[in-house]
């Protein structure tokens, strides 16, 4: 288990996060790591755009899209390194952009 794994799970069992609700926060840590292909921790915002984008590409629900961010929002209170907040994208902004 990586360190950053390892420091998420402390974290979320310190804020009593039900055992679902971590799967679900790791699930989504993997899933970006995949697109990533390297450590979270290393993200640059542009990656996290593209990320967002990427989701909405391949049609990942607004519930799905916001667990993912939640998550990953998780990540970044345990490596302060990764701002996901300086190129916000909305599921709400997109669908109104392509009607």
């Amino acid at each position: 288990m990586s360190p950053l794994r390892a420091r998420m799970i402390e974290d979320m069992r310190i804020r009593g996060m039900a055992e679902t609700s971590q799967k679900a926060h790791i699930r989504a840590l993997k899933d970006f790591t995949a697109f990533l292909g390297r450590s979270p921790d290393t993200a640059t915002s542009d990656e996290l755009r593209a990320y967002q984008l990427h989701m909405t590409d391949t049609e990942v629900t607004p519930s799905g899209y916001n667990s993912r961010i939640t998550a990953l929002g998780a990540v970044r209170q345990t490596s302060p390194s990764i701002s996901l907040h300086s190129t916000p994208i909305s599921m709400r902004s997109l669908k109104n952009a392509t009607r």
